[in-house]
């Protein structure tokens, strides 16, 4: 596989070539891939430092595990599988809870963003901070499997079916988990108001 084509290769075929050793290969799926790889792991812990280190953990696993990956699924599920193994493995773990630093916005690379409150009035900004705090803290304290499950379909619009793969489990269960979830969430948040 040439370097200057990798672009125009499929995830698939540079799995492939992850698995003979191909290094170019798997820099093009971290290219392609490692923004979103940050993002549900920087909405799942809260922390920039831990996003960073899974971030490396998950594709340290793309790598060791791409002789044994076979395309039964779309590429992107088997890496939100292992993204969500990682993540959950990292709140157990470490037995820390989601950090509650986050009060910011992030971006689609998954990097905190400022606000801009000049462009409208302050007091919506502040509201409309203050708001956002309170659903990000709901989510939080959300049972591991739930917030993985809410996070995976709402935030990263994956399908039921590629959410349901990406936590292996069936579509039933992961309805039920997001069920249980946004429950929770809508108690919290009018006892919050």
């Amino acid at each position: 596989m040439r370097l200057e084509s990798l672009h125009e290769e499929t995830d698939e075929k540079l799995m492939k070539a992850v698995a003979g050793k191909h290094t170019g290969a798997l820099r093009e799926l971290m290219r392609r891939h490692e923004a979103r790889v940050r993002r549900l792991a920087f909405r799942f812990t809260g922390s920039d430092d831990a996003a960073c280190e899974l971030v490396q953990d998950v594709f340290f696993k793309v790598y060791t595990s791409a002789a044994s990956y076979s395309p039964q699924a779309r590429f992107t599920t088997w890496l939100y599988r292992i993204t969500a193994n990682h993540c959950l493995n990292y709140i157990r773990d470490s037995r820390r809870e989601p950090l509650q630093q986050r009060n910011q916005p992030i971006d689609e690379a998954g990097h905190g963003l400022t606000d801009d409150c000049a462009m409208e009035g302050q007091l919506t900004c502040l509201e409309k901070k203050e708001q956002a705090a309170r659903v990000r803290s709901a989510v939080d304290g959300l049972p591991e499997r739930q917030r993985m499950a809410i996070l995976l379909l709402r935030f990263e619009e994956l399908s039921y079916r590629d959410a349901a793969s990406a936590l292996n489990c069936s579509v039933s269960a992961l309805e039920a988990l997001v069920h249980r979830g946004l429950e929770t969430l809508k108690k919290q948040l009018s006892d919050s108001v």
